[in-house]
């Protein structure tokens, strides 16, 4: 969904004319709000529909690196993940919904946004025609480098005293810096990094942008947002941030399947607080 449809929304439950929704001020307050929203419910929670993989070409005697954002091209016989994006012969982006073994031969690729392929062993799930965003640094949840055809794990963090190492060979370590991505030890040949991470947010700040979350959790929360702000003050904001809630621990819930969920069993997963954004101005 757009941000200026989504704001529209807002406006209209928050009572608030279309001539009016429209006026600066009132305008860049909703934007504001939505904004505000989305970026910190991405940042308090966790998504599924969100993890992505990257593959990370790195060659010898270089250790800094940008982050990827190039999807490589569907390939034969090639072993697939969960969640891997491959750019298809009609240059639509395809999510793999399972892991699994291309075919011998492309497959029939579905043109509809939204659409499903099944080539041999893997679902796709068309994205678009637009390049997914790049791996958010602030949200990896693995690491790994390929060599001798086995994935070894790349621990996060290089202590200081490493760089007086001057060996080189596989990568090993990993740290974000200064905007990049760094590897340790310097490569001494060219390896294949893996990296699974949460995407980073779609830009969301132009009327025409588009919403990243579920829309329903992003619109219910900016709405008791709006309401219990003091330029509303609703006596109902409580209730749509229950529902806001609710819709949240449904979305979670999703993500288990079938399997058998008990909310707070995980002592490393607190349960924190519906955010409410208060004031946004």
């Amino acid at each position: 969904m757009k941000l200026y449809e989504l704001r529209d929304q807002l406006a209209d439950v928050m009572g608030v004319g279309p001539k009016d929704a429209h006026e600066a001020d009132m305008r860049r307050y909703f934007n504001r709000v939505l904004i505000d929203t989305q970026a910190r419910l991405y940042r308090l929670y966790t998504f599924d529909g969100l993890k992505r993989w990257w593959e990370l070409d790195v060659v010898a005697n270089v250790n800094l690196y940008d982050y990827p954002s190039t999807v490589n091209a569907w390939a034969a016989a090639t072993n697939i993940v969960v969640n891997q994006i491959v750019k298809d012969s009609n240059n639509n982006y395809q999510s793999a919904g399972n892991d699994g073994t291309t075919g011998a031969a492309p497959p029939a690729w579905n043109a509809v946004t939204g659409g499903k392929t099944v080539d041999n062993g893997v679902t796709w799930l068309n994205l678009g025609p637009t390049a997914p965003p790049a791996p958010d640094p602030l949200r990896f949840y693995d690491v790994r480098v390929i060599y001798n055809n086995a994935w070894l794990p790349m621990a996060e963090g290089i202590p200081s005293q490493a760089y007086t190492l001057a060996s080189t060979m596989f990568p090993r370590r990993y740290a974000h810096r200064q905007g990049q991505f760094e590897v340790w030890p310097t490569p001494d040949a060219a390896y294949t990094v893996m990296i699974f991470a949460y995407q980073a947010l779609n830009a969301f700040a132009a009327d025409t942008d588009e919403l990243t979350l579920d829309r329903d959790l992003v619109y219910l929360t900016a709405v008791a947002s709006c309401k219990a702000s003091p330029k509303f003050k609703h006596p109902d904001a409580a209730v749509y941030a229950q529902d806001a809630e609710r819709h949240r621990r449904k979305l979670v819930a999703q993500n288990f399947g079938n399997k058998r969920f008990i909310p707070g069993a995980d002592p490393g997963l607190p349960v924190r607080p519906m955010p409410v954004i208060v004031n946004p101005e």
